[in-house]
């Protein structure tokens, strides 16, 4: 079931990229929207990237980022991958495989 934001355009479901906002009708999380926008990119570009969304969608999505910069921010933050692995309960062996992390074991 998807969640309201008070946005036409942006909505959120549980179980679509772990409740990220995104585009309604899609499965385009805001984020990479805002990412390209701010690499430079204009609404244009944009466009020519994502064919299937509307100078709507996009400008919509870029006003979510406005008004909630520091939750977007944060979903753009980089991600060490030890700790994500880590965080996933997962190990990296020497030979480059995740494996379960077992208590007590070195990795």
């Amino acid at each position: 079931m998807s969640t309201s934001t008070g946005y036409r355009w942006i909505t959120r479901k549980r179980s679509v990229h772990g409740g990220e906002p995104m585009i309604r009708g899609t499965r385009l999380p805001v984020s990479p929207i805002v990412s390209c926008y701010k690499e430079g990119m204009d609404i244009a570009e944009i466009l020519e990237g994502y064919p299937g969304l509307t100078p709507a969608q996009v400008h919509e999505a870029l006003a979510y980022y406005y008004d909630h910069k520091e939750e977007i921010e944060e979903i753009l933050a980089p991600v060490d991958p030890a700790e994500y692995v880590a965080k996933l309960g997962l190990r990296l062996t020497p030979e480059g495989y995740l494996i379960p992390a077992v208590q007590g074991a070195e990795a």
